[in-house]
């Protein structure tokens, strides 16, 4: 087992590589499914903070012996695995909030400065980058030929690996902040006025489109042929019938279910499903109420709920195992039962927690407004 590790991280240094121990985009995979496909950390311990500066609110991912993560002052940083030292950084024109990938020895980042990044993954150097209206806040995805690029200039864009190219581009209603999910051929996002669309990898084409009222600033997840479509509200108000949580069937954007509510709930981060339960964290913009609410998969039935007092969870729920894990603004990583949705154990950090966290044989990464990114083990 241990040669085998000590192989799957020296191919993933020298290639790009994924292995089954690593966390190789936010939310984990293209489903953005925020399932790990290793046990997560028990202890709850700090094993290292690495000091980075600016606010870390972006979402680390690891690939092999290496980590990578930016940050507020516009640095993108590739850090050792064991020990959190850095091995290379790179300076972007603006604040780096969503997560980076990798794929063939190059890792892509977006900032908000406007530009996409493609740095090499072993040096830092330059490729090339692409410039887009608006910052890029977390848009990023891949397919199989091309760079998914969402951009708050209202578009969606696929750009060649290799040379940063346009592919294609479509418009989009409202900027995009979040990232899409993909399913084999199929493109799916959603934007800042409340538009979810499908779109064809390979072309650009639109396959269905939805409206919903509010802002989708999380990814969406796929599911069993589900997508569910997280939702911030549009105000701190009361406005009747907020649908903080949709299910949209993939083939043609068909409305499974809605869970409304008569108050101005949100769900900030991407949601998980375990078991069949479809885990969100709801957040009452006006007294900032916080809930773990666990729904049913197949029809939006409420499962589970856990009240947990005044606090807001910006960051996607993870699941690794039978636990559930979160991060909030209180500066806390909460440890739950992905069953239930009780709390087990947490872990304060030094601030506030923005950063959506990974998780990776057996240890969670996640940024922090302290200016460093933790490993729990």
């Amino acid at each position: 087992m241990i040669r085998l590790t000590t192989m799957c991280l020296s191919l993933a240094l020298l290639a790009g590589v994924v292995c089954a121990a690593d966390w190789p985009m936010m939310c984990h995979d293209s489903a953005r499914s925020g399932i790990a496909d290793t046990p997560g950390p028990s202890a709850g311990t700090v094993a290292w903070a690495a000091q980075l500066g600016g606010s870390v609110d972006g979402s680390p991912i690891v690939v092999g012996g290496r980590i990578y993560v930016g940050s507020s002052s516009g640095e993108f940083f590739c850090l050792n695995r064991a020990d959190g030292s850095v091995v290379w950084h790179a300076r972007t024109g603006g604040t780096i909030t969503g997560g980076a990938l990798l794929r063939d020895g190059r890792v892509f980042v977006g900032s908000g400065d406007g530009f996409v990044y493609a740095f090499e993954a072993d040096s830092g150097d330059l490729l090339w980058r692409h410039r887009t209206g608006r910052p890029i806040l977390a848009g990023l995805a891949l397919t199989q030929d091309h760079l998914i690029v969402g951009s708050m200039d209202r578009t969606l864009r696929a750009l060649n690996q290799e040379t940063g190219r346009t592919a294609w581009r479509i418009d989009s209603e409202g900027g995009i902040s979040a990232p899409p999910a993909i399913a084999g051929d199929v493109i799916y996002y959603g934007d800042e006025v409340g538009s979810v669309s499908a779109v064809a990898a390979s072309e650009g084409s639109r396959v269905w489109t939805a409206k919903l009222s509010g802002r989708v600033i999380a990814a969406p997840t796929l599911a069993d042929g589900k997508l569910l479509v997280p939702l911030m509200s549009l105000s701190a108000l009361s406005p009747p019938g907020v649908q903080f949580l949709t299910a949209f069937d993939v083939a043609d954007g068909k409305k499974l279910w809605t869970v409304p509510k008569p108050t101005a709930e949100s769900v900030m981060g991407s949601p998980v499903v375990y078991n069949g339960i479809a885990w969100a964290f709801t957040v009452e913009g006006y007294v900032s109420s916080g809930i773990l609410r666990g729904f049913s998969l197949a029809d939006g039935a409420l499962i589970a709920e856990q009240k947990r007092g005044r606090l807001v969870v910006d960051a996607s729920l993870a699941v690794a195992g039978d636990t559930l894990y979160y991060a909030g603004q209180d500066g806390q990583i909460c440890f739950n039962d992905a069953q239930s949705g009780g709390v087990t154990k947490t872990v304060r950090l030094g601030g506030k927690i923005f950063s959506s966290p990974a998780i990776a044989d057996a240890k969670l990464y996640v940024g922090c407004q302290d200016g460093k990114l933790y490993c729990i083990e």
